[in-house]
């Protein structure tokens, strides 16, 4: 690893992705950006994956951490972001594709201005050509990307940049949630900062994986319910605070 402190962490967790992540390591490090470095960590795979992922520690922008036992997704971030060195964080799954030009467009966002904390393109999925949506089951409706919403992940976690300080003020992922801790950080962070999406340009390549985390729909369904009503909380504590204080004024 170069001397000189990289101003980006790109954040890599892998377990079980010999297939992939190979290519997801390529398209981090062909990132046209003069600072920033990749940290992979592996959660124990049963697999290829740490044979693959060994081919590249000799890179100097490269930095791997090897669990000695397989923990969790929201784990393996928390550590993967307590050695990051950049003072921005960037989440590239290991079966995923960063494409060209992110962290140099993204960064000069959050360059600009310190009001923005996180800054992202579109996702598409890979192979479709499509941007990537989630459903509403029960009104069989699509919801694009590219808003704010309690209900609906609309602000990416993957492939955006976010201020390494605001994970850290928001506590980081919370390990009880195994398939939906993205989805609360990005709600926690939505709440207290200004999220800038560039419009029709696609930062984000997904790969639509059966046995992927985001397909657990039942786990998902109950814990991103339960996110739901902890943000409907903090938002009803919030205008509590500010309203009450008021009425002790009032006459």
């Amino acid at each position: 690893m170069s001397s000189m402190v990289p101003r980006i962490s790109v954040i890599m967790p892998a377990y079980n992705a010999e297939r992939y992540v190979g290519e997801a390591i390529r398209s981090v490090l062909s990132q046209d950006h003069r600072s920033f470095e990749l940290l992979i960590g592996d959660d124990k795979s049963t697999d290829g994956t740490r044979s693959v992922i060994e081919r590249y520690r000799s890179h100097p922008k490269v930095r791997i951490y090897l669990g000695r036992r397989h923990t969790s997704s929201p784990a393996m971030r928390n550590r993967l972001i307590r050695m990051a060195q950049g003072r921005y964080i960037s989440n590239c799954d290991a079966d995923d594709k960063m494409t060209p030009g992110n962290l140099k467009l993204l960064s000069a966002i959050l360059d600009r201005s310190r009001e923005i904390g996180i800054a992202h393109g579109e996702i598409h999925e890979m192979g479709s050509g499509k941007p990537y949506a989630w459903k509403i089951r029960s009104k069989g409706r699509w919801h694009p990307m590219g808003v704010w919403s309690l209900f609906f992940p609309v602000v990416p976690h993957v492939g955006a940049l976010i201020r390494k300080h605001l994970i850290f003020q928001a506590g980081g992922y919370d390990e009880r949630y195994k398939v939906s801790h993205d989805f609360d950080l990005m709600r926690r962070l939505a709440e207290v900062t200004r999220v800038h999406y560039v419009r029709g340009w696609v930062s984000y390549l997904w790969r639509r994986r059966s046995r992927s985390l985001t397909n657990r729909n039942n786990r998902w369904r109950v814990e991103t319910e339960e996110i739901i009503e902890r943000t409907f909380a903090r938002i009803r504590a919030r205008r509590r605070a500010v309203l009450e204080p008021a009425s002790h004024h009032a006459p």
